[in-house]
């Protein structure tokens, strides 16, 4: 008995986190705070293509003024994410330099 129960709560918490949610099939009015602030990091999001994603924002946008909203009280995870892009992008940078060195002229091939 004990082991069915297991198994049943293990399927019941494997299923909650494999279903996820896109907050662009909810109405306007339904969105998340956080989806106001950073609509990207939704699964269905990445799906969209460029006018898709472009209406999208217009949507974004007017839910905000609507709602009096300008995401400061996520201010601490913009931070974080700025941090991550700047770190990314120094990281990109190196690996796709082919020297080691900044200098042509003293050019070490990676």
């Amino acid at each position: 008995m004990k082991a069915f129960i297991i198994i049943f709560l293990s399927c019941i918490s494997i299923s909650g986190c494999a279903s996820n949610n896109s907050e662009i099939r909810k109405s306007q009015e339904a969105y998340s705070n956080f989806f106001l602030c950073f609509p990207e990091v939704d699964s269905g999001f990445t799906e969209l293509n460029i006018e898709e994603k472009s209406i999208l924002r217009r949507k974004i946008a007017d839910e905000k003024r609507n709602r009096n909203f300008n995401c400061s009280e996520y201010s601490n995870f913009v931070s974080s994410k700025k941090t991550m892009d700047r770190i990314n992008e120094e990281d990109f940078r190196e690996k796709s330099s082919p020297c080691r060195k900044p200098n042509i002229a003293q050019c070490e091939p990676r």
